[in-house]
């Protein structure tokens, strides 16, 4: 009887412990892991995304480092379908299977021509530099401008996954889902790569999203630009699409009133009395607008105290908000006050461009014009310069002059 005790002791130290396993099992049958497979539920199939479009979640800000060391945040995404998986370099079992999958799939969207981008983001940043990554892609003939690897602070990587993605993500531990997120950052719905009846849901969905030319729910606005003849003949303005499908003529735009950095209404009233010089332009421009804007920069530093104003005009205002274009700004050193970058909505400075300036316009997606347009103190564009042409920007600043020597508006100069 006194062995008693010592027996009821064990017993309940060996139920506690089986307790414990039982738990422990439990929690890593459900946790998602790259050494657990995949997250699809038991019924067959990844949860699908179902709600309104303007209810999808969207893809939080994040800043993290590409295999090529250039840090990368969610802007680089924009305007562009990516596919985002989770995986780590030293993974000794999914991860090759599911890079493998994403080989695939960018070979498939190479020889469609599908213009997705792929990123994969590393659980194990502490093993996973730039320089592993670098080497690691080559595996899979990652297309350096297509397949994005990323690495970065542990921390920003697991709110990535857990903020944006609603993914669990720790060292080493990842969902297999392709996480779909289309041109506007929203967040689509998510794939198991491991079922082919999913990747060919997928497949359909990036049809999908390539397809959209507007947000689903949101009525794209069509338009047509005047032609030359029309502006010749002072007939109408720019034309746009009726749900009915008819054109309907806009009268000629005498004035207008975009957006500047500090967010506020700018315009012809704001420049009435003032000789200024306006051009076009984009931030994310990858050609000729830096030679472009370092001439306005120089005319700008030329002018001294002279009255003289500086519009540039964005062609991409769905992604040159006023903090971008301040930004832009301020590193190239723009004078506040005398040159004023201006942003809007998109029809609207579509027609400020081709009705008011007679700038070339293409509606298929931002460009500008290569000219530097000369407006007089009664708002009428008294000539256009090519900005690459030395004989051409001496001839704006003798223009200049004689336009602020003006004290009355000359019969002639009349509004565009």
């Amino acid at each position: 009887m006194r062995g008693r005790p010592g027996f009821l002791s064990g017993m309940i130290i060996l139920t506690t412990f089986l307790i414990l396993v039982a738990i422990t099992l439990i929690r890593y049958r459900d946790r998602p892991s790259a050494r657990s497979g995949s997250d699809a539920q038991k019924d067959g199939g990844t949860q699908r995304i179902d709600m309104a479009w303007q209810d999808l979640p969207r893809l939080k800000p994040f800043e993290l480092l590409e295999r090529s060391g250039q840090p990368i945040s969610e802007e680089v995404l924009e305007n562009q379908v990516a596919l985002v998986s989770f995986f780590f370099s030293r993974c000794p079992s999914i991860c090759k299977r599911q890079n493998e999958a994403l080989q695939r799939l960018q070979t498939q969207f190479r020889r469609q021509d599908q213009d997705v981008v792929l990123v994969s983001v590393t659980v194990d940043p502490a093993h996973d530099t730039p320089e592993i990554l670098r080497d690691y892609a080559l595996l899979y003939n990652a297309d350096p401008s297509k397949w994005l690897f990323l690495t970065g602070d542990m921390q920003k990587i697991k709110s990535l996954g857990e903020e944006s993605f609603g993914l669990p993500i720790g060292p080493e531990t990842h969902s297999t889902s392709l996480m779909l997120v289309d041109q506007w950052g929203r967040i689509r719905d998510r794939f198991d790569w491991e079922q082919p009846s999913e990747l060919k849901k997928l497949e359909e969905a990036v049809d999908t999203c390539l397809a959209e030319e507007a947000p689903p729910g949101e009525q794209l606005v069509k338009t047509r630009m005047p032609s030359e003849s029309d502006r010749a003949s002072g007939g109408h303005g720019v034309e746009t699409q009726e749900e009915d499908g008819a054109w309907k003529n806009e009268p000629w735009l005498d004035e207008f009133a975009l957006t500047n950095l500090d967010q506020r209404p700018f315009g012809t009233q704001q420049l009435l009395g003032k000789v200024w010089v306006a051009n076009s332009f984009f931030t994310r421009c990858p050609t000729i607008c830096k030679e472009m804007m370092s001439q306005v920069k120089t005319l700008q530093d030329s002018l001294e105290d002279k009255p003289v104003m500086l519009v540039s005009l964005t062609s991409d205002p769905g992604y040159d908000d006023p903090p971008k274009m301040k930004n832009y700004a301020e590193n190239i050193g723009y004078e506040e006050g005398r040159w004023h970058f201006l942003t809007g909505d998109p029809l609207h400075i579509r027609r400020v461009m081709s009705e008011y300036f007679g700038m070339f316009v293409d509606l298929e997606g931002p460009t500008h014009d290569e000219h530097l347009f000369l407006i007089d103190k009664w708002g009428s564009v008294r000539g256009k310069f090519a900005y690459d042409k030395p004989e051409d920007i001496i001839q704006l600043r003798m223009e200049v002059d004689r336009l602020l020597a003006e004290t009355e508006k000359p019969e002639s100069s009349s509004a565009p």
